[in-house]
């Protein structure tokens, strides 16, 4: 396997600060299954985390909205999005979705996404997860909130009728919003056969 870091610009590659190659069984033969190598520039480090992955096939489809999302910007609303990110088994956050984001507005509803459940959670339910959500600036991002869940947390808020969302809190653990699970189905990923006969 061949791994390179590079610094892009516009959409183009631009400054490379290193690259290595090894192969998978060192990965899978190292300590936690992670491997880590110094690159030749800027004094840093690139971390490979390796998983075993589930025979898990289901595919899970979402649906979010916010509600009353925190205003960052002095003159208008928010242009709020989110990254969903998953815990690996050592405690890293790996990004896992990258919603779009909505101009304009503290009640952002967002477009339906899926996801396999091997790759949120690696087919653990109740593995930690956590949304972090970002008002989209021409400049600078600015953080907003986040909040910590499972995908059985998720799964009961959206069965239940008295859920009342999951709120997010700033740095200072200030409420900056609610997150509102609006869709949540969990269906087996169709296979060849099942694309075929439709």
């Amino acid at each position: 396997m061949r791994f390179g870091v590079f610094e892009t610009s516009h959409g183009k590659l631009k400054d490379k600060f290193g690259r290595f190659k090894t192969p998978l069984e060192d990965i899978a033969k190292a300590r936690g299954m992670t491997v880590e190598k110094s690159l030749e520039k800027g004094g840093l480090t690139l971390v490979v985390m390796a998983e075993v992955a589930t025979s898990d096939v289901d595919v899970a489809t979402f649906k979010f909205s916010g509600r009353k999302i925190k205003s960052m910007d002095l003159l208008s609303k928010s242009d709020p999005y989110f990254i969903l990110t998953r815990m690996s088994l050592s405690k890293e956050a790996t990004s896992v979705y990258r919603s779009e984001f909505i101009k304009n507005t503290e009640n952002p509803s967002w477009p339906t996404f899926a996801v396999s459940v091997r790759q949120l959670c690696n087919g653990d339910y109740n593995r930690p997860l956590t949304m972090y959500v970002f008002d989209k600036d021409p400049k600078h991002d600015d953080f907003i909130g986040s909040f910590t869940t499972t995908l059985q947390e998720l799964k009961h808020a959206r069965e239940s009728e008295k859920s009342k969302g999951f709120v997010i809190s700033d740095m200072k653990s200030k409420v900056t919003g609610t997150i509102m699970v609006e869709e949540l189905v969990i269906r087996p990923m169709p296979t060849f056969v099942d694309r075929h006969d439709n």
